[in-house]
């Protein structure tokens, strides 16, 4: 049971906001193979495509740490090699690069491996009617019969039963109660032995009137006289979790083994999945209550567990406010294009290589791990909350708002997080989601190499286009990004390109190029891809007056949007923010794109310059008259 406190009427609604936004996924990939036997032999050097390396800087903007996995007792160390030098795996360098090219690059974004793709699950009977959250909340509040009496709601369609798994493979079933009725019962009312009993259930017996039950442990009872057990009935005391204000037990009776509830093999793959997601946000984690996670899981083979349920679904949990799925998974708002199960030699795919199920491809590019200078040193552990933004948050992950029950809803595309100074963060007693992190200070340098095989010339132009990005743009690597952490400057220091020839015919080997003309050579390649891209998704030339301009991926809004977050830096710290607590609950619009910012930037911009211009009018025609009047004088 759940108490209403605040009338729809005092409800205050919020604007979305999150230090992170989306660069949309538009239905068009740009498929740079049509067969695998298109793609280049790792075997062979061809002379009419490049090979060669990169030498590259990255310089630290603002403090990062790239955390070694490791976690000590004061929190994360940044990453260091086997001589202890400060490092950045070339793993993490290449899983940026692999996000830009998907981008950049109109690549497929493939359910399952370039995003995790689940069902998300929910509760909600408390969102205002007037919210984002109405819609879910109708559904939810209508599918477990949510009614509210004295202040106080109560679940009517929500049963209780015993949750099973089979001894000999993972397949779920539930044996409902005989009556299939629970008995909430007043934790106050009753001994102090079940005062500490929080995310657990235990054998009891009971007796007396649902009104007022008495409730003995098993050892009690066996001290009883046969006649005297008679009046006692055997059950389970569920204790759903601590919660603000909760004080509630349940009895459940015994379980009514000649029924069984069948348990879809999606069901229990979905629950898995979302009890996975939240496990170390449980309140099990805290140290200060000491609940086990494993509370919330599925039981393990040959045991059971008790369960709400709701019936003629396969829907179960732990409270009687079971959180639910939304009728769609993740996948289903992406654009069709991305939906497909066809596989496409995309950019990314025929570049940094695949692995399916039935065929793989070797990345014709390799990265050597950065290396920090030797005596570097890092600066001093900084306590922040390091858990990330979840999809279950649908204002912020879909198009409009729309939740995921809605055959229509769209997700926005690629999560970026905005650029920011540093701000000081907030910290948890949960230290699975409170922790700390040892960054390098800015200014902080890391160097390095990035090696290609034969790559043509327009997938060497994507790949130093990724890593390079336009001028005044930032990379962002490590730990709480959301906090303004990880900004890197990344230089493209050499582009070396080797001579297949001489590589082969001579003792030592020389460049195509000279590094000094490395600049204008980038931006050839660049130029090469830029052509390329626009004749495989058939971009069209644009008329500017009568002007005629030559067909580029740069004018793509998409594009335009990634360049925009990856050099702004946002100054308005609110708006690049997570919402509280109380803002989250009840979104009544939905966050700003990224278009929508830079289009109020470009006119703001426009403004204060329209401003500026008619004050120099107003200064220069003070000063003619201030003349005049001087002259007239002499």
């Amino acid at each position: 049971m759940a108490k209403n406190k605040q009338k729809e009427s005092e409800v205050q609604l919020s604007t979305a906001r999150a230090p992170y936004n989306f660069i949309p996924l538009i239905n068009k990939v740009a498929v740079r193979y049509n067969d695998v036997s298109e793609l280049p032999h790792h075997d062979v050097w061809y002379e009419h495509l490049l090979s060669g390396n990169i030498s590259i800087t990255i310089t630290v903007d603002t403090p990062m740490c790239v955390a070694n996995g490791l976690k000590k007792e004061q929190g994360l160390d940044f990453f260091q090699d086997a001589n202890g030098n400060y490092t950045i795996p070339g793993s993490s360098l290449r899983g940026m690069i692999r996000t830009n090219m998907q981008i950049l690059g109109l690549g497929k974004l493939r359910a399952g491996i370039d995003f995790d793709d689940h069902t998300v699950f929910y509760r909600d009977y408390a969102s205002a009617s007037s919210s984002k959250a109405a819609q879910a909340k109708e559904y939810y509040t209508s599918l477990l019969g949510v009614k509210s009496k004295n202040n106080i709601s109560c679940a009517e369609r929500v049963h209780a039963g015993y949750l099973h798994c089979r001894a000999d493979k993972d397949e779920y079933y539930i044996h409902p109660c005989k009556g299939e009725k629970f008995f909430r019962v007043n934790r106050s009312v009753h001994n102090s032995k079940w005062e500490k009993l929080y995310a657990g259930y235990l054998p009891i017996y009971y007796s007396g009137d649902p009104q007022k039950f008495d409730v003995i442990t098993p050892d009690e009872f066996h001290q009883k006289d046969a006649t005297e057990q008679e009046k006692w009935r055997e059950g389970v005391l569920l204790s759903p979790g601590q919660m603000k204000n909760q004080n509630s037990l349940y009895i459940f009776p015994q379980e009514d083994t000649d029924h069984e509830i069948a348990i879809s093999p999606e069901q229990a793959v979905n629950f898995k999945t979302d009890w996975e997601a939240r496990k170390n946000g449980l309140p099990g984690t805290d140290k200060r209550n000491p609940m086990d996670p494993e509370f919330w899981a599925l039981p393990k083979h040959g045991k059971s567990k008790p369960v709400f349920y709701i019936p003629d679904t396969d829907y179960f949990g732990m409270s009687q406010f079971l959180r639910i799925p939304y009728a769609h998974a993740l996948s289903h708002g992406l654009p069709q294009m991305h939906q497909s199960d066809e596989f496409v030699l995309d950019y990314p795919n025929a570049v940094l290589g695949f692995s399916e199920k039935d065929m793989s491809y070797r990345s014709r590019v390799s990265f050597d791990d950065m290396k920090a200078p030797c005596g570097t040193k890092t600066g001093d552990y900084v306590d922040m909350i390091l858990g990330g933004p979840k999809p279950s948050f649908y204002p912020n992950y879909t198009v409009d708002g729309i939740d995921y029950n809605q055959d229509n809803f769209q997700l926005r595309g690629i999560k970026q997080y905005w650029l920011k100074e540093v701000e000081k963060t907030a910290t948890g007693s949960n230290k699975q989601v409170g922790d700390a992190i040892k960054p390098v200070p800015v200014g902080t340098k890391f160097t390095g190499t990035i090696h290609y095989q034969n790559l043509a010339e327009d997938e060497l132009g994507l790949l130093l286009w990724c890593l390079r990005l336009e001028d005044g743009c930032y990379q962002q690597l490590g730990k709480a990004k959301p906090y303004g952490y990880g900004r890197v400057k990344l230089q493209i220091d050499a582009l070396h390109e080797y001579n297949p020839h001489e590589l082969y015919h001579s003792l030592s080997y020389t460049e195509k190029n000279d590094t000094k003309k490395t600049r204008d050579r980038v931006e050839q390649l660049i130029c090469a891809y830029d052509t390329k891209v626009c004749e495989l998704v058939g971009i069209k030339p644009k008329k500017k007056g009568k002007k005629l301009l030559a067909p580029s991926i740069r004018t793509y809004s998409v594009v335009q949007d990634f360049m925009y977050m990856k050099r702004t830096i946002r100054t308005d710290k609110k708006e690049v923010s997570y919402l509280s607590i109380k803002e989250h609950k009840n979104v009544g619009t939905v966050m700003p794109t990224v278009h929508d910012v830079r289009n109020e930037a470009k006119k703001a911009a426009t403004q204060k310059t329209d401003l500026e211009k008619k004050s120099g009018a107003r200064s220069n025609s003070g000063f003619a008259a201030l003349a005049g009047l001087l002259d007239s004088l002499d």
